[in-house]
């Protein structure tokens, strides 16, 4: 959220199709935060502690967003369970979930660039530095150490710039 508070006017032209006022309404990201990995209480607990970074991700741990999204869709608003579906969608395409059979094919593939939710795009680049100075794996790293990867050719890519510079 207080990434957000920086980006209010990116926010308000990316969410354009709704009114200003719900525009800069920041509670669904703030639920979708807190609730974004919901999804893996469903699974065990050696799934559990994985994250994007652990070596010999089990398929478990890739479809803990499309059970999150399933747990929290018409509980919460809309938007907050986007968060929980899409914040591994990459914004040069690498992400998951594969769109292809919740969208009937309207979508093959992940999300890309603006067409994920800039709420999604937030949690994802917030949740990446989470991951990289707390691995549930080693030792705790400073953030300088997560804001130096994050940077980093190899990572950068995935992320919206504009939310990254933030």
């Amino acid at each position: 959220v207080n990434i957000a508070m920086h980006l209010e006017s990116y926010i308000l032209r990316e969410r354009n199709t709704t009114s200003v006022r719900i525009a800069k309404d920041l509670t669904s990201l703030g639920v979708g935060a807190m609730l974004h990995d919901i999804g893996k209480l469903a699974v065990d607990s050696d799934t559990r502690t994985q994250h994007e970074f652990s070596k010999g991700l089990q398929r478990e741990y890739l479809d803990h967003v499309t059970i999150g999204y399933h747990m929290l869709r018409e509980r919460i608003n809309p938007v907050a369970s986007t968060v929980a579906l899409h914040h591994h969608q990459r914004w040069d395409g690498t992400g998951w979930p594969d769109m292809t059979a919740m969208t009937y094919g309207r979508h093959t593939g992940g999300l890309n660039g603006h067409k994920i939710h800039i709420f999604a795009r937030i949690v994802a680049a917030a949740n990446t530095f989470d991951n990289l100075t707390d691995p549930p794996d080693g030792p705790k790293r400073p953030g300088i150490y997560a804001l130096y990867r994050l940077q980093s050719p190899e990572m950068a890519c995935r992320f919206d710039p504009v939310v990254l510079d933030a």
